[in-house]
């Protein structure tokens, strides 16, 4: 599949593991590729450059995260922070392009949900 990515749009192999490292991240918290897709032409992206793709998928995956992480705290500090990161979120500042990174960056995508959920709560409860 990659290589006919690669071969058909011209998108690079690295870009393409991230995607699909993001797409099996999104797909644990419901997020599916026609949403994703909807999202990138409600932002008026084009749905043939992969990074429309990746940053889509990361936005979709972070909101859908602090509104779990968001169900599952009542410490009202806690909560203050999240909103903060919601405020300070981008899914364009990320480890992939540039020396700055986002939230997501630092959180292992690779768990199951719950285990995500955890690591995010902790990683706030740090901040």
């Amino acid at each position: 599949m990659r290589t006919s990515l690669e071969y058909l749009f011209g998108w690079g192999y690295r870009d393409i593991e991230k995607l699909e490292e993001l797409l099996e991240a999104a797909e644990k918290f419901n997020i599916y590729p026609d949403e994703i897709l909807e999202d990138i032409k409600e932002i008026e992206n084009d749905p043939t450059d992969i990074n429309s793709w990746i940053y889509s998928t990361m936005s979709l995956l972070f909101y859908k995260i602090m509104d779990e992480v968001e169900k599952e705290i009542y410490d009202k500090n806690i909560i203050k922070k999240v909103e903060k990161i919601r405020e300070e979120f981008s899914p364009y500042v990320n480890a992939m392009d540039s020396w700055f990174n986002n939230f997501l960056d630092e959180i292992d995508l690779q768990k199951d949900k719950n285990e995500i959920i955890e690591e995010v709560i902790k990683a706030i409860e740090k901040m």
